[in-house]
């Protein structure tokens, strides 16, 4: 059952692609907003969401859980920074 407007065969056009064919300038645009998301942008992404973590009220059992967690992301943190030190000599 094929449907009206350019594409493959069964496949509708969206308003974003009809938009996006209609302006490859759009479509770049798009293209380079999906790549920025770099790795300064999620470092920024993670400490905003360790702020927002729950302190108080935890039961004994999400206590552990979160400090097993938060002992793993130290162990991460502890190596990025090793490499990020190292390959900057």
């Amino acid at each position: 059952m094929a449907t009206a407007g350019p594409g493959p065969a069964g496949y509708s056009s969206s308003p974003l692609s009809t938009a996006i064919e209609a302006e490859p300038d759009a479509a770049a645009d798009l293209a380079q907003q999906a790549i920025r998301i770099d790795s300064v942008r999620r470092l920024d992404y993670v400490r905003g969401h360790l702020a927002r973590v729950q302190r108080r009220g935890l039961t004994v059992a999400e206590r552990r859980e979160m400090l097993r967690l938060l002992y793993l992301i130290q162990d991460d943190v502890v190596s990025l920074i090793a490499a990020l030190k190292s390959s900057s000599d």
